[in-house]
């Protein structure tokens, strides 16, 4: 889904050794105690434009549900990823 969209660099999820593997695309990690604005701080270091997680991840993807500045793109099969508006 990442290579359809367009995504070309960093990710920000909870598994970025897996990632980066399946993809190519470099990743950072989530952090999976803090809420959803310092997700959204971390990621914008990076210049990370989309999160991807697999299963659930502490807080997420629960937390990023309703919060603003978060966009569900897809959600299937235990596979979740949002966009950081």
């Amino acid at each position: 889904w990442l290579h359809e969209a367009g995504v070309s660099g960093p990710v920000m999820t909870t598994q970025p050794y897996s990632l980066r593997y399946a993809s190519g695309l470099s990743a950072i990690a989530l952090p999976a105690g803090d809420p959803p604005g310092t997700a959204r701080q971390a990621a914008g270091r990076y210049g990370a434009r989309y999160i991807a997680g697999f299963g659930r991840f502490g807080r997420y993807p629960q937390d990023f549900q309703g919060s603003p500045g978060f966009t569900e793109m897809l959600s299937e099969g235990g596979l979740w990823i949002y966009r950081i508006d």
